[in-house]
């Protein structure tokens, strides 16, 4: 067998593994599960704008309280990543990594925190939630959901 024919079988197999695995991440219907989505429920959400291009787009300012510092949130409904910049920073800082086709879903704020909804699909298919502090500019948690337990 040549290298190319293994290559090509390993990758076939851990394809297969990942499909029928469903990936590493499981849901977990804990009281924290069911709280985040609670919160995501009560969420101010913001709506995509429609484009000339075919995707609509995600494109909003928040003001951090007590400074004159604003962040700017950006995301696309097309295979992408939801990103923030602040006004003090040069750099996009992404929410999440991409990969296997990661595209927003829906994006909701609270006056501290604000809620990525986005699903992953090329293989198999994966919801993820995350909880971002936007004013003390760190991650909180990040939750694989089902996409039955979110609101419509």
């Amino acid at each position: 067998m040549t290298n190319s024919v293994r290559w090509v079988a390993g990758f076939v197999a851990s394809v297969a593994v990942s499909a029928v695995a469903g990936g590493c991440a499981q849901v977990t219907r804990n009281t924290e599960y069911h709280a985040a989505i609670d919160s995501f429920r009560r969420a101010v959400p913001h709506e995509p704008v429609a484009r000339a291009e075919l995707s609509a787009e995600w494109n909003f300012q928040l003001q951090v309280p007590g400074s004159d510092v604003t962040v700017s949130v950006r995301a696309i409904d097309a295979p992408s990543v939801v990103t923030i910049r602040y006004s003090d920073e040069n750099a996009d800082r992404p929410l999440y990594k991409y990969r296997d086709y990661s595209i927003p879903v829906a994006i909701r704020t609270t006056d501290q925190v604000l809620y990525v909804y986005w699903t992953e699909a090329l293989f198999s298919s994966h919801s993820w939630l995350l909880t971002y502090d936007w004013q003390h500019r760190r991650e909180i948690q990040r939750w694989r959901v089902d996409p039955n337990d979110m609101p419509k």
